[in-house]
């Protein structure tokens, strides 16, 4: 298993930087490199909230989200071809904005 994380200050509240984060959608707007992200249920992200997903060499992965604990914490779960992710996002008030960390355990499968 490989773990990665990153975290950034963000001059925002924490419910709007977890708003933003936690809906996947929004990978659209920042990475140029996702093939395509689909989210299949309205509403705002909550247990169970699942995405169609594809980045360079995943070919079509399945997104659930399987905790979430607004503005502080959501998880979720993808499983791809050959890899599976466990995803943790945590968004803690920091001075006039938020610190959002995102860590992602990489799990190759075959």
């Amino acid at each position: 298993m490989t773990v990665l994380s990153n975290s950034i200050e963000i001059g925002a509240t924490p419910e709007a930087v977890f708003d933003y984060a936690s809906d996947m959608t929004n990978e659209l707007e920042w990475n140029p490199k996702i093939v395509s992200m689909e989210r299949l249920d309205h509403g705002p992200v909550t247990v169970g909230s699942r995405y169609r997903a594809e980045w360079p060499g995943s070919g079509p992965a399945m997104v659930e989200v399987t905790a979430v604990e607004r503005p502080h914490r959501w998880t979720s779960f993808s499983r791809g071809r050959g890899l599976d992710i466990a995803f943790e996002g945590r968004v803690a008030p920091v001075g006039s904005g938020s610190r959002l960390t995102v860590m992602m355990d990489l799990r190759p499968r075959g």
